[in-house]
């Protein structure tokens, strides 16, 4: 995703953090079809920042592990098949 950003805007903006880089490709991206598989990722990254969450401690009631490693799971496979539609197409 970065390096079709830096196509379009021809600078490398170096590693960006997943939200601003669908920001910035969500004003230069000009195929349709990755520019809705672009919202796709935005909408699976919120559900990826449960994997972050999972490792903080907290003192306050949270979900229980089970159940959080059964969203974590949920959210890597998704992450995955994003990852493969992505891959074809850009080729």
């Amino acid at each position: 995703m970065e390096s079709r950003t830096s196509d379009h805007v021809d600078v490398f903006s170096g590693f960006m953090n997943l939200g601003p880089l669908l920001n910035r490709l969500a004003s230069c991206e000009t195929d349709p079809r990755l520019r809705l598989l672009n919202q796709e990722v935005d909408c699976w990254r919120q559900s990826r920042n449960a994997i972050h969450e999972a490792m903080k401690i907290d003192v306050h009631h949270i979900t229980p592990w089970t159940a959080r490693v059964a969203q974590l799971r949920d959210s890597a496979i998704a992450g995955g098949k994003l990852l493969r539609a992505y891959v074809l197409s850009v080729r």
